[in-house]
């Protein structure tokens, strides 16, 4: 170094110290990213056993026996072989996520489990994205598993960490399935995913959910609605209700009028439609349903190339055929007969008999879709409504005049039972 000058020795030292600081705060980083503060082994624990049980909820019927198992435990431990057995706190089964068991609609098995049971709380926020259950089954889809969450007093008006209440999520859902470009729904053929019935389906969520919110609670836009299948289904109350109230209804109309015998009168024989009319009404209802079957056939026909891909002709010249036969779409190659293939110039004989088969696979499709349904339609027509439902005279003991009011209160009770679960409980912290 003694050739060097001071100057350059100077700042050759600070260089070496600037690269040891560099190497410090390195060193310290990786430390720390490495070795991060474990949790203690009762939390780890916790967790395994919420996680274990989130899990088996999203199973459904084959995960609700090993879920009560779980759930009735009071020590384990984190999995491993051999570890000790630790205590696990009072109550730590309301803290199983309901977001597996949402997810998958498993609103008859260990969705009902975890509300009604367990009382987990029904408005449990995942913390990394602040959804609740609710949110779940909005993101999925699940019209039966929102109902029911609302139904037992899950909040429409949370906000995830984006901002979204129920409502305006399954907006923003239904917006994106129905703008998806041609390789998203492509990608859906593909694998079999049912994109006309998830529209649908999300078309069902949007509507109830903005009439939960325009009314301010799933009670208030469920009372009106108690005999539509969804609110039966998630809130059979309302519609025993309703029937105990029309059950009232006749019997006071019968002490009214002072009736004390019913006789069950004989349905009245309607007479049918004539030979011709019958069979215009046929007529009608086998075209609406073709119409119907074949519309709905080219809704859910892939595009004419992913088409000819999946048969195994994504050769050009295949697609360069139908073209010129003026067929753009699978419906159009359906209505191709064999001489029109058979005068197309630059296939072979074996390359043209390919291009057929391809043609009258798709026609047969077509032909199966509208019998299946012109054959429902005729024995929908030709069958005759079902006799009315009259008054069976073992019922006249609810409507007799001396029977007490208590009495006739828990017959209707017996009648027409749906009690609203009591689904309450502190938040789990």
């Amino acid at each position: 170094l003694s050739g060097i000058d001071e100057p350059t020795r100077r700042r050759g030292r600070a260089d070496a110290s600037q690269r040891d600081c560099c190497f410090d705060v390195w060193r310290h980083r990786t430390v720390t990213m490495a070795a991060p503060r474990a949790l203690p082994y009762e939390r780890r624990v916790l967790r395994h056993m919420l996680e274990s049980c989130d899990w088996l909820a999203s199973r459904g019927l084959g995960g609700l026996k090993k879920l009560r198992e779980l759930a009735a435990q009071r020590e384990a431990n984190d999995g491993g072989m051999g570890h000790p057995l630790v205590t696990l706190p009072k109550g730590w089964a309301r803290g199983v996520p309901l977001h597996g068991a949402a997810m998958n609609g498993h609103v008859a098995t260990t969705l009902p489990y975890l509300v009604e049971t367990l009382r987990v709380p029904i408005d449990s926020v995942e913390p990394k994205t602040g959804n609740t259950a609710a949110h779940t089954s909005v993101i999925w889809g699940h019209v039966p598993s929102a109902a029911y969450l609302l139904a037992r007093g899950a909040r429409h008006d949370l906000e995830n960490k984006d901002g979204l209440t129920l409502a305006p999520m399954a907006r923003r859902r239904q917006q994106r399935l129905v703008a998806g470009t041609e390789a998203e729904r492509a990608y859906y053929v593909r694998h079999g995913v049912p994109l006309d019935q998830l529209v649908a389906e999300g078309e069902r969520l949007v509507r109830m959910l903005d009439g939960v919110e325009a009314a301010g609670s799933f009670d208030a836009w469920a009372r009106p609605r108690a005999a539509r299948p969804i609110v039966a289904a998630a809130a059979p109350w309302f519609i025993a209700a309703d029937r105990r109230f029309d059950l009232a209804v006749l019997r006071a109309g019968c002490v009214a009028r002072d009736i004390r015998t019913f006789e069950a009168a004989a349905a009245p024989a309607k007479k049918g439609p004539s030979k011709k009319k019958l069979a215009k009404m046929v007529a009608e209802a086998e075209a609406t349903a073709r119409a119907a079957a074949e519309a709905e056939l080219r809704r859910a026909d892939p595009p004419l190339a992913i088409a000819l891909a999946a048969a195994g002709l994504e050769d050009e010249h295949f697609a360069r055929a139908l073209r010129w036969l003026n067929a753009a779409t699978v419906d159009d190659a359906r209505d191709l007969d064999r001489n029109e293939v058979a005068r197309v110039d630059g296939l072979g004989s074996a390359e043209r008999r390919r291009l057929w088969l391809f043609c009258s696979e798709a026609a047969a499709k077509r032909s199966e879709a509208v019998d299946a349904v012109q054959r429902a339609a005729r024995e929908a027509v030709a069958t005759p409504p079902p006799a009315p439902t009259r008054l069976d005279p073992r019922s006249s003991l609810a409507l007799h005049p001396d029977l007490p009011v208590g009495c006739f209160e828990l017959v209707c009770r017996f009648a027409y039972s749906a009690r609203r679960p009591d689904c309450s409980g502190e938040p789990v912290t």
